[in-house]
């Protein structure tokens, strides 16, 4: 009951997709007047936590929902449409009061859905719970580059797509502006997390892309910049002047750009006591004789390429063992 001078009412705890008879009357001394009724349903809830789920190893989409506390509900109505301007598939399908989940397999990649889910109840819907969803190409996430010990190359790893229908992966290297270098790209099958990139230059930045591939089309690429850091000498050896002693490191040159000479070293082993020799030699030279080195002393031999800092890999060493005797 209200006040004379309040003209509506609200009711707050009418129970939802039920009909009632709503009856207003006026009251003078206790009296009642002849009521005025009307109809009305109250309508059915919107299912939340609309979602979609999707599954790499198929291609369809699994629209999940929370079901709605209704007597007598009938089903539920579940519709695919593209958003205005978008172009593709409509789908549109029914399920029993139990189901909270259905497969759409209908819908067109790279358009961007509205996914509704109503309730049905004697042939009439309830509002719709909502959430657009782009059937598209997702990129990959965390894409890491490591040297790969076995090739020598590159290991660029990264996450799967969650999404059906890929059919694999492109991963590029490509040098950046100002940079010169060999570009090299491969393409992996769906079911791949890394590939090795085994062409690129040494010492020079690259970046790296990684895309996912589906119908013949490249989707958003996920991408990191690296250097691919300094190979090392080849061919490390070591030669003894039978006179004096001295020990001559040999080794062959490297081309790559930008590289300033080489950095060559005689340190004492783990355990050893000794004298450590250091020398920087010019890209030209190839051989350089260590005078310091103490005899009897077992030495590693390490020659190494010296470049400008930059981010990236550590330059790799060409080492070799030897006892310096005299």
């Amino acid at each position: 009951m209200v006040g004379p001078e309040q003209t509506f009412s609200v009711f707050n705890r009418l129970s939802p997709g039920v009909e009632y008879i709503i009856s207003v009357m006026a009251i003078k001394d206790d009296k009642r007047g002849p009521p005025a009724t009307a109809i009305i349903n109250t309508g059915l809830d919107k299912p939340k936590d609309v979602q979609i789920m999707t599954n790499p190893e198929t291609d369809r989409f699994t629209v999940r929902w929370q079901r709605v506390a209704v007597p007598g509900l009938t089903g539920y109505r579940v519709r695919g449409e593209p958003l205005s301007g978008q172009h593709g598939e409509t789908e549109n399908s029914v399920v029993g009061p139990e189901r909270s989940s259905i497969i759409l397999s209908k819908l067109t990649p790279n358009v961007e859905y509205r996914i509704s889910v109503s309730a049905i109840k004697d042939g009439k819907e309830g509002l719709p719970g909502t959430t657009t969803f782009t059937a598209g190409i997702q990129k990959p996430e965390s894409i890491y580059v490591e040297r790969d010990t076995k090739t020598g190359g590159l290991k660029v790893s990264w996450q799967r797509v969650v999404m059906p229908g890929v059919t694999g992966y492109r991963v590029h290297g490509v040098p950046l502006p100002g940079q010169h270098g060999e570009t090299e790209e491969s393409l992996v099958g769906p079911k791949e997390t890394s590939t090795s990139l085994v062409r690129l230059t040494p010492g020079v930045e690259y970046k790296i892309s990684v895309s996912a591939v589906r119908d013949g089309k490249d989707g958003p690429t996920a991408d990191t910049i690296i250097n691919t850091g300094l190979t090392k000498p080849e061919y490390l050896d070591v030669e003894t002047n039978p006179k004096t002693g001295t020990l001559t490191v040999t080794w062959e040159r490297v081309s790559v750009p930008g590289v300033k000479g080489y950095k060559v070293q005689g340190v004492p082993l783990p355990g050893q006591h000794g004298e450590t020799e250091e020398r920087i030699v010019g890209l030209d030279q190839t051989s350089l004789p260590l005078v310091s080195l103490t005899p009897g002393v077992e030495y590693r031999l390490v020659s190494q390429l010296l470049k400008r800092e930059r981010k990236g890999f550590l330059p790799l060493l060409l080492q070799r063992q030897v006892t310096h005797n005299r």
